[in-house]
């Protein structure tokens, strides 16, 4: 997808074991620049259960005028969501996982007045 529209996926490997989450931000940071246009990461990851500080990470991407996509797909139902405290541009997270809903249930939501959602959540 990112060929169609001119862009380049550079993903940044977040090397383990982990110290303190501040090594998790620094770490992922270091691969953004001034071409940077999205930034976009997992909150939860499924292969070493780390909860990314996506707070802090969501700070610095809105300083540097950054959007943030955020994967949610292991967060709802199991470790408490608060998208205001979050602040993403968006977020998606899958209901089925967690929440006992029914497979291919997606919750994407919008929380960033700064983006056109307004916080309006979308259901597929």
């Amino acid at each position: 997808m990112c060929g169609d529209f001119g862009a380049r996926y550079v993903p940044t490997p977040v090397p383990l074991p982990i110290g303190e989450p501040g090594e998790i931000v620094e770490t992922i940071w270091a691969g953004v620049n001034e071409r940077t246009r999205v930034l976009y990461l997992s909150h939860h990851t499924s292969g070493t259960a780390l909860t990314l500080p996506v707070p802090e990470l969501c700070r610095r991407a809105r300083e540097r005028g950054i959007v943030t996509v955020i994967d949610g797909a292991h967060m709802p139902g199991h470790l408490p969501l608060n998208l205001r405290e979050l602040d993403p541009d968006f977020y998606a997270g899958n209901r089925h996982k967690m929440a006992w809903a029914i497979r291919a249930t997606t919750r994407a939501s919008s929380p960033s007045t700064r983006s056109k959602g307004h916080g309006t959540p979308l259901h597929t």
